[in-house]
């Protein structure tokens, strides 16, 4: 790069040497050599020395604008120059009172050293000083603090042990009311079925060639309703025995709630037909349920059974349903004898089962609306009634849709 410099001044001179003896061309030649060098390697020295040359140059040769021309570039160049001369002595004085600025910091840190060091033994024995009053504190809190969470640990395991016992004896007592009204339904609902079919098996047997063939239908009959009755009644203390010792399985599906009823309807039809009842349903067959199959079939029939119970010989039990947003209701309604309202506020309470005779003086053990109840909700159902004396009943079961029904 210096020899390009060399020959770039080179170059230049003896283009002003041409251009003193006149020889425009020559020195046009010689100054645009020095201006290419000056170009190539960005040596701004020689670009200035080329420019001012060469307006010289055009200026004795009468081109003046030319000559204009080539001293506004001499001029840019030399602004840039000079101010690259400026900045250049603006960062040395800068670097300069930054480098005395670092000397005299020097010497006041090493200053503060010394006072640093000597606040550091000060700090360094006053911290041994709380270091020692720490661990001191620290031993008497660690027993404090031992003495307290063996207190704590025996107070929770007394509380745990307080509240195992409080859960044993609620669920003692809630096994003590399922057994005494299991006694109870086993020492009197089921009395007079059983009492039935022992008289009239009796009759049967002493005097059957006495008796005419209708007669012996007739005792036969009440033989077979006797029979239904004990069994619907064992099937329900089953079934509410089972769910009291959390045994019976939740197993939800989408389950046709149409063919569940119409499923009932049948198992019952000897029951319907013996007091001539007439079992309407009017089901969407869009109701479709998310629930347990077995409950809900449960949850039917014994409500079907309820109607059947209070309604008069000749009637009709109604059963229809609706579907709304995220539910099917489905609806039992009879023409019976109703309900008293007081009544109606202990129908799904275990803890107060109420019994009432049917419509031809038929007995039940009062569970199977409990667990209508029980299973409904165990559905995330609801259930409810609506009655009058005299206007027969309405229950309301609410079930949730499937998805996509």
């Amino acid at each position: 790069i210096g020899d390009q410099y060399t020959i770039g001044s080179v170059f230049n001179n003896l283009g002003s040497v041409h251009r003193e003896m006149n020889n425009q061309d020559s020195s046009l030649f010689y100054l645009h050599r020095s201006l290419q060098i000056a170009n190539q390697h960005g040596f701004k020295h020689l670009k200035l020395e080329s420019y001012d040359e060469l307006a010289k140059l055009h200026a004795q040769a009468g081109n003046y604008i030319s000559a204009y021309n080539w001293t506004l570039r001499y001029d840019t160049v030399y602004k840039s120059l000079f101010n690259e001369i400026q900045s250049e002595q603006i960062a040395r004085l800068r670097a300069r009172y930054e480098q005395e600025l670092k000397d005299r910091e020097i010497e006041q840190l090493q200053s503060e050293s010394q006072v640093q060091r000597m606040l550091n033994k000060v700090f360094i024995i006053f911290i041994l000083v709380i270091i020692a009053l720490v661990i001191i504190i620290a031993f008497n809190l660690r027993s404090k603090k031992v003495t307290n969470r063996m207190l704590a640990e025996r107070n929770l395991q007394i509380s745990d042990a307080i509240q195992k016992l409080s859960e044993s004896e609620e669920e003692l007592q809630h096994l003590n009311r399922s057994k005494d009204r299991i006694f109870s339904v086993v020492a009197h609902d089921l009395r007079n079925p059983v009492a039935a079919v022992a008289g009239f098996s009796e009759l049967l047997y002493d005097n059957f060639d006495q008796f005419p063939v209708e007669t012996q239908k007739e005792y036969l009959l009440q033989i077979l309703q006797a029979t239904q009755r004990m069994q619907n009644l064992l099937e329900n203390l089953l079934i509410w025995a089972r769910a009291q010792m959390k045994a019976v399985q939740y197993e939800p599906e989408p389950i046709k709630i149409k063919s569940i009823v119409d499923d009932c309807a049948r198992e019952l039809k000897a029951n319907l037909d013996h007091k001539k009842i007439e079992c309407v349903v009017k089901i969407d067959r869009k109701c479709v349920a998310y629930a347990d199959k077995s409950m809900i079939h449960t949850v039917f029939r014994n409500l079907i059974m309820n109607g059947i119970k209070f309604s008069f010989p000749g009637g009709r039990i109604w059963i229809t349903s609706e579907i709304a947003e995220n539910a099917c209701a489905v609806s039992v309604r009879d023409e019976g004898i109703g309900i008293q309202p007081e009544i109606q506020q202990k129908l799904f309470n275990a803890n107060e089962v109420v019994t009432t005779p049917g419509t031809t003086g038929e007995s039940g053990s009062g569970l199977g609306l409990v667990i209508c109840s029980e299973f409904v909700e165990r559905n995330q159902g609801t259930i409810h009634v609506r009655s009058e004396p005299g206007n027969g009943s309405t229950f309301t079961v609410n079930l949730p849709l499937a998805d996509g029904d």
